[in-house]
């Protein structure tokens, strides 16, 4: 059975990735990654169903600067996304 996300997520472009845990957090998060376009990806963790609840990072400022409270979350995401075959620009 193929596990289905906890929160309302409206993007139809979006591709689920499972679901995780911010660090030192009960709070689960659903991961998304967004391909926007030809040359930019997003990062997305959604922590409920309110449309402005959730944290997201382009993948290109992430590679340059990959620190952060968020670090990771973000390298699941990415993880996730190759292991699933997902193309990320």
């Amino acid at each position: 059975m193929e596990e289905k996300p906890l929160y309302e997520h409206d993007c139809e472009t979006c591709v689920y990735l499972g679901r995780s845990r911010l660090k030192d957090s009960e709070i689960p998060v659903d991961l998304y990654i967004h391909v926007r376009g030809l040359q930019e990806t997003d990062l997305l963790v959604r922590y409920s169903s309110q449309g402005p609840d959730y944290i997201s990072n382009s993948l290109g400022t992430f590679l340059r600067f990959p620190t952060g409270i968020y670090q990771e979350v973000y390298l699941e995401i990415l993880k996730r996304a190759i292991e699933r075959n997902v193309s990320i620009k």
